[in-house]
């Protein structure tokens, strides 16, 4: 009994990890070239360019953040719920894109991991939820 609760605390352990990490590393990505992720917000319909302007700049940085802390187990429920509340934001962008017809990639993680479709990054996030 003592074993398969080690092992579940080491899965949960592993899975924050690749979690946090991934948060990580899409808002270094983000970034890396923030007036492209600019451009990316006002495609999806983000304001005339001072809301989008503050999103690019500040977001990014929340995501790192809340990575770290899911990485480093620090305040863990805060860094849960923000990684809760970060994924809703983002679905509901998401679903706003597909609804008012925007056919480009998500731009969720720059340009480094590829240009996901709306639709694709709405199915990825739906198992990050499951997760």
């Amino acid at each position: 009994m003592e074993a398969i609760k080690r092992i579940g605390t080491k899965s949960l352990s592993l899975l924050r990890i690749l979690l946090g990490g991934l948060f990580v590393y899409a808002g270094v990505a983000k970034l890396m070239d923030v007036p492209a992720f600019q451009a990316q917000l006002q495609n999806f319909g983000l304001g005339d360019g001072s809301l989008a302007h503050i999103t690019a700049h500040y977001l990014p940085c929340i995501e790192i953040i809340c990575g770290l802390a899911l990485m480093l187990r620090r305040l863990s429920l805060g860094a849960w719920t923000l990684y809760v509340s970060m994924l809703v934001m983002f679905e509901g962008g998401l679903v706003y894109a597909w609804w008012s017809g925007y056919a480009g990639s998500c731009g969720c993680f720059g340009k480094f991991f590829g240009g996901a479709s709306v639709q694709m990054a709405l199915v990825r996030n739906l198992v990050l939820f499951g997760i």
